[in-house]
């Protein structure tokens, strides 16, 4: 059967006021700056193939259930992602159980009506997009966006710079842009007070003549815009997205050829890896971090530390006050399962995973097995930090709900598991 795809963009923004999701503070958006939006890219051949990317923070079995249900478009071929922005809605991910238990003042209460009808609004588009599917024709695009985002703790550290572009036009002449870039959406700080997609959602409206531009986030779990970010702002926002933008263009511009759609060959495996988690903490060591940092962070308020400096410290901060959240109230669970999924393309492997992956753990094996990595997708299960992070303390080893070495080891099996795929 010919393959034909159709894509479309659908409106989520939530009723306002909402509480926003992503800071360990409690912040409500009275307005919206710009609109949320999920993205579909449907494939239909031999077999349905539904790609959806969120303006959220995060999603997990809530949302992704939802849709499988109403759409009849199951595992593997359903993927989920979200672009991990910090000023989108609370309610998205379940707090009450499992390894998020406790997490309520970062990511909110779950909001169970928002995400039945979001799932409601993206299976009438399903149905839509079910009756527009048509020939193609595509071609990916590959290269490096610099400048975005850095390692979080020392910019000078190597971290994933890689992007792609995986271009589709439709024999009426309609194009999207599924891109793949690595970075942290925070250019916006826990200051701002008003609902936005960020830097993803800004970056559709530096292309013109695209009826959909798609970010997919990358392995960020070490990076961000702490470093690039001239200032907190919408302006920022907006310059930081042109940048990628133009950079994108750059690799558009190249000499790639279009491919007949029929030409492309689209198989998508899952498997559940099961992950040590943390041996949790007592409550009392916990505390006893979260004083020792916060009189750290007065401390270098008093002295006048620089931006930078006082930046990192907190996050710190953050990190215990996440750590002992956990410890007051994870269930203590010895193993977490994780959803992987590896999308082949003719030319490249698409590993998605349901954590924010360290670039230190994906980079040195991304060459080996001709892939990209694709985070925040068909679940969440915060921060996979590789022995480094742990060593250091840093903030992303204190969240993180898995033990030293996990990310390492995830690793190692999920190239065992590509061996047998190929």
């Amino acid at each position: 059967m010919t393959m034909q795809v159709s894509f479309e963009r659908i409106d989520i923004t939530p009723a306002l006021p909402v509480r926003l999701s992503g800071f360990g503070k409690v912040r409500w958006a009275e307005t919206a700056h710009d609109p949320l939006f999920a993205r579909l890219l449907l494939f239909s051949g031999e077999q349905e193939t539904l790609w959806i990317q969120l303006d959220w923070c995060a999603a997990d079995s809530m949302i992704f259930d939802q849709v499988a249900d109403l759409t009849g478009i199951h595992q593997p071929h359903l993927i989920i992602s979200a672009t991990h922005t910090h000023s989108g809605p609370c309610g998205t991910v379940r707090c009450d159980q499992g390894i998020l238990k406790g997490l309520e003042p970062v990511f909110g209460d779950v909001n169970a009506c928002y995400i039945a009808e979001t799932a409601r609004r993206i299976a009438k588009a399903v149905e839509r997009l079910r009756q527009t599917k048509q020939a193609f024709q595509w071609r990916l695009v590959r290269g490096t966006v610099a400048g975005l985002g850095t390692d979080r703790h020392d910019p000078l550290l190597p971290c994933d710079q890689n992007a792609f572009v995986l271009e589709l036009i439709t024999e009426e002449g309609r194009r999207c842009l599924w891109t793949r870039m690595a970075c942290h959406p925070t250019v916006l700080n826990g200051d701002n007070l008003e609902l936005t997609a960020d830097f993803p959602g800004a970056l559709e409206a530096c292309f013109d003549a695209v009826e959909m531009v798609a970010f997919v986030n990358g392995s960020c779990g070490d990076m961000s815009t702490r470093f690039t970010r001239q200032q907190s702002s919408f302006a920022e926002m907006e310059r930081l997205a042109q940048l990628a933008a133009d950079q994108l263009k750059s690799l558009l511009a190249q000499p790639v050829p279009f491919t007949p759609g029929e030409k492309l060959t689209l198989k998508i495996h899952q498997r559940t890896f099961r992950v040590k988690a943390k041996v949790l903490d007592s409550v009392e060591v916990a505390e006893a971090q979260v004083s020792t940092l916060k009189a750290q962070v007065e401390q270098a308020r008093k002295e006048g530390a620089d931006a930078h400096a006082l930046r990192l410290l907190e996050s710190l901060k953050e990190g215990a006050e996440n750590n002992l959240l956990s410890c007051r109230n994870a269930s203590g669970l010895r193993e977490i399962a994780l959803s992987v999924s590896c999308i082949q393309l003719p030319s490249l492997n698409l590993i998605t995973v349901p954590v924010e992956l360290f670039s230190k753990l994906s980079n040195p094996v991304k060459a080996e097995w001709n892939a990209e990595f694709i985070g925040y997708t068909n679940g969440y299960a915060l921060y996979m930090a590789d022995e480094n992070a742990f060593d250091q303390q840093f903030y992303e080893a204190m969240s993180s709900p898995f033990e030293k070495g996990a990310g390492e080891e995830l690793i190692r099996q999920i190239g065992s598991w590509l061996l047998t795929l190929h």
